[in-house]
């Protein structure tokens, strides 16, 4: 027997959207006004919106395939005010990055979200055709603690050995980068630098040994601000930014935990576990974005 359920939603319309905040790959700030929510009727078959997504481990393209189309409508109408906006901004950010990174490197390269803070921004980046590995680690400096913690995570030999492994598994071990034409950036969102710049002495000791001509390490909020120098609205942009990576949440549509140098041997399980709930949405809103616009590539 055929379910039909009428669901009444109000759909959240934000005036904070990709194409007003970017104009020739800068940002431009066309006001933040008047967000509304528009009532709306939505008919869909099956299950409640809530309970779409719930069946899938992980969400992607092949997982967005499988929907039907009230399934899709139904999970649009679902999303949320701040979700809405954080894929906004996502993917605002994601074309600022691609479009310097595409005029830097026609020939090709690989980006590399390190850590939590930038791997939504590699998720839209994927989702438009970018190659994109991920590389789980969070060096950031209260997880040190006392004495000379950093150099006993750093320089254990079997877990380093047991994360490049996993490098290896996504084709960034010393031999692939190096018979590579593509050039190679890791990217985080950095405050100081130190916590890329000790992915950087992870990567280049003795153990990985990824020391390549074709190896960038990149601040990617420092990218985005580049491209927007003596722009009026520099300001809004850098409080933006901030807000972005420190206040919105945005780590908790991140597809994997933090995972800290005293567990890097433990990658292979972080990147094998299963998607949040809030994860699944924000794949879903940004491949349904991408979709509509007919820029969804795999």
């Amino acid at each position: 027997m055929e379910i039909k359920i009428r669901h009444n939603q109000n759909i959240y319309r934000s005036s904070l959207k990709p194409q007003n905040m970017l104009k020739n790959g800068c940002f431009s700030n066309n006001s933040l006004k008047n967000d509304v929510f528009v009532k709306r009727n939505i008919a869909f078959k099956g299950l409640n919106p809530n309970d779409i997504l719930r069946p899938f481990e992980k969400f992607g393209i092949a997982e967005y395939k499988k929907l039907i189309p009230e399934q899709i409508e139904a999970l649009r109408a679902s999303l949320n005010k701040e979700l809405i906006e954080n894929r906004n901004i996502t993917i605002a950010f994601s074309n600022i990055v691609k479009t310097n990174l595409d005029k830097a490197y026609p020939k090709g390269y690989v980006f590399i979200p390190v850590g939590r803070s930038p791997a939504v921004i590699g998720k839209a980046l994927e989702y438009q055709g970018v190659d994109v590995k991920y590389c789980p680690i969070s060096l950031n400096k209260p997880m040190f603690g006392r004495g000379n913690d950093l150099e006993k995570f750093i320089f254990n030999s079997a877990k380093i050995a047991e994360y490049n492994k996993y490098l290896t598994s996504i084709n960034l071990s010393r031999r692939e980068i190096k018979n590579s034409n593509k050039v190679y950036v890791f990217a985080d969102y950095t405050h100081t630098g130190k916590s890329l710049k000790g992915f950087k002495e992870i990567l280049e000791g003795s153990e990985i040994k990824i020391k390549s001509a074709n190896v960038f390490y990149k601040s990617i909020n420092n990218d985005i601000i580049s491209k927007n120098k003596g722009n009026k609205k520099l300001s809004t942009l850098s409080q933006i930014i901030f807000n972005y990576f420190h206040s919105s949440n945005v780590k908790t549509y991140v597809h994997y935990d933090k995972l800290y140098p005293s567990d890097m041997h433990n990658v292979k399980r972080i990147m094998d576990q299963q998607y949040s709930e809030p994860c699944k949405q924000m794949n879903f809103a940004l491949i349904d974005y991408f979709a509509q616009r007919g820029l969804l590539k795999e």
